[in-house]
């Protein structure tokens, strides 16, 4: 396989991340989060007051997401490299990337839904909104298992030139570590644990875009390292 495809599987990653960001936070008006302890006639209104910049943040929700899905399949191209003939890490990663995506997607259908009909009663939009937050966070769980597996594979690459700097291994660790507040979501409302907290909110999603940024180096590097192969 040319390399340019593996490139432009990791440029999709940071691409990804930024309309996943766009959809949220200038067109959905989502940041912060609407707190968990609002009440339906509050989290409709939000949805009636912004319901076309919704849907539009809900598309390029789902784009972001969809570009993430090829960023992870390079990761897998990578970690093959790493173990090479048995490959339980890089099932894992694959497995849980896979779940990851469908969960985030699904929050953009939800408010496609909301948004679409705003007339619809202030409890069924609260129903809908509920549901999509916490299953935008609760990924927390697959994703913890998926930068381990992607951690590990990298410290245990003993090649004599390794894919990927041990550096790299360490740093998806401790982000792995940091998604574990967010399996808390379903059970909190309020507080660093809610689905709008520093904990399982705000500290997971700045970890993950740095990591996803921080990785088009070393993965680019790995890239050319393979060089180009028929």
């Amino acid at each position: 396989m040319s390399t340019l495809g593996q490139k432009i599987c990791t440029i999709c990653g940071p691409v990804g991340f930024a309309a996943f960001g766009i959809g949220i936070f200038p067109l959905a008006h989502f940041l912060p989060p609407p707190g968990p302890t609002l009440g339906a006639d509050e989290i409709a209104e939000i949805f009636r007051s912004n319901a076309m910049g919704i849907r539009f943040g809900a598309v390029f929700l789902m784009l972001g997401v969809s570009l993430l899905m090829a960023f992870f399949a390079e990761w897998c191209v990578l970690m093959k490299r790493m173990e090479g003939e048995n490959l339980p890490y890089t099932f894992t990663q694959a497995i849980c990337a896979a779940f990851v995506c469908v969960l985030f997607f699904t929050p953009g259908i939800f408010w496609t839904v909301a948004a679409f009909r705003p007339e619809r009663s202030a409890e069924s939009i609260l129903l809908m909104s509920d549901v999509s937050w916490i299953m935008f966070v609760i990924p927390a769980f697959p994703g913890f298992v998926q930068m381990m597996a992607i951690g590990l594979a990298v410290l245990g690459d003993k090649k004599p030139v390794p894919v990927m700097p041990r550096w790299v291994g360490f740093a998806t660790l401790w982000v792995a570590v940091l998604f574990i507040p967010g399996c808390l979501v379903g059970v909190l409302k309020t507080g660093p644990f809610a689905w709008n907290g520093l904990l399982a909110f705000w500290v997971p999603a700045v970890v993950t875009g740095l990591w996803a940024n921080g990785m088009i180096v070393p993965m680019w590097k790995a890239i050319a390292q393979q060089g180009e192969t028929a």
